[in-house]
């Protein structure tokens, strides 16, 4: 393993690298991973090393000011989770420590101490992981549509990723349905969810599936390595909302990771990267002075907006591949 650390570092050392900020959700081995969230522990620790080894890792507020100041080094690297999850404290901070690391999360403030899923994992899990017919009735604007699941089980659901398309017809109806959800008030998405767990059995959750409670949140920010960054309150598609709305949600998400953290916040990223102009401008009139999106490509030059910074999904890779798509980064 050391010889092959070794090779790999080298190889990234040898190339002229780009900036990059990676976007991270989860480091678990959930029980299915549609939208391929999750990267496990061990290939969390091996990519940790090798950026440890190859690149300037720095916290993300010094990454995006040294950006702006055009004193920024080329192999710099930011790491960011999205959303709360308790894994990033159980799993991923052990692990940042070790090598000695810092991360930015940012927060949908509204989730923290949840003892139900995030929606969409939930959903997933109701609908992928049972083989029940099932029929739902979906809001979509001021209507509804009924939605019918088919019977049958999906063997290799675990090992599904949305981007190779929706190939079995029970695929299909989840992706129907998430992507009605996706654009609806977080009081319908909650409706749903109710109604959807009277139809089918589930199995137990594991803790590492929920949110972070307030203890949690707290051990998470104690030594001050992983700093906090808006994310809504709700994590809705902020272009689906009135403008009202997007203000509360993020003017809301602001002020409670504020409380959260003891101090200001400066940066900000779209939930599902969803946002246009009106939702930029609405992140910088609620005092963020910068935010993320998820354009998959590293940091070009300061001209960019700094309203919609790209970042880099990172999946569930080992260290070789890893590494190669840091190689590959535009």
């Amino acid at each position: 393993m050391l010889a092959i650390r070794k090779r790999l570092t080298r190889a990234l050392r040898s190339i002229r690298p780009k900036p990059v900020i990676l976007m991270y959700h989860r480091v678990a081995e959930p029980e299915i991973d549609p939208w391929g969230l999750a990267v496990s522990p061990s290939h969390f620790d091996e990519q940790m090393a090798l950026l440890r080894a190859s690149r300037s890792v720095m916290p993300l507020p010094e990454l995006v000011d040294r950006y702006r100041r055009r004193a920024l080094p080329s192999d710099a690297v930011a790491i960011t989770f999205d959303d709360g999850y308790a894994d990033n404290l159980v799993e991923a901070k052990p692990i940042l420590s070790r090598h000695g690391l810092t991360a930015t999360l940012f927060l949908a403030t509204g989730t923290v101490g949840s003892r139900t899923e995030y929606w969409w994992d939930e959903l997933a899990r109701l609908i992928l992981l049972n083989s029940e017919g099932i029929d739902i009735t979906v809001p979509v604007g001021a209507d509804t549509m009924a939605v019918r699941i088919p019977p049958g089980g999906d063997t290799d659901a675990a090992n599904w990723r949305t981007c190779t398309g929706p190939n079995t017809p029970r695929r299909a109806a989840y992706l129907e349905v998430w992507g009605k959800l996706r654009l609806r008030p977080i009081s319908e998405i909650r409706a749903t969810m109710t109604l959807l767990r009277t139809k089918v059995s589930s199995r137990p959750l594991s803790e590492q599936d929920l949110p972070m409670s307030s203890a949690q949140l707290t051990e998470l920010l104690a030594d001050g390595a992983i700093g906090l960054g808006g994310h809504t309150v709700n994590h809705p598609a902020l272009p689906s909302l009135s403008v009202d709305e997007q203000r509360r949600e993020i003017a809301d998400g602001k002020a409670a990771c504020e409380e959260m953290s003891d101090g200001g916040v400066a940066g900000f990223a779209y939930p599902y990267g969803d946002f246009d102009e009106r939702s930029a401008q609405l992140a910088r009139e609620c005092g963020f002075e910068w935010a993320c999106s998820a354009e998959a490509k590293g940091l070009r030059n300061p001209e960019n907006n700094f309203l919609w910074l790209p970042r880099v999904q990172v999946m569930d890779w080992s260290g070789e591949d890893f590494s190669r798509e840091l190689r590959e980064v535009l």
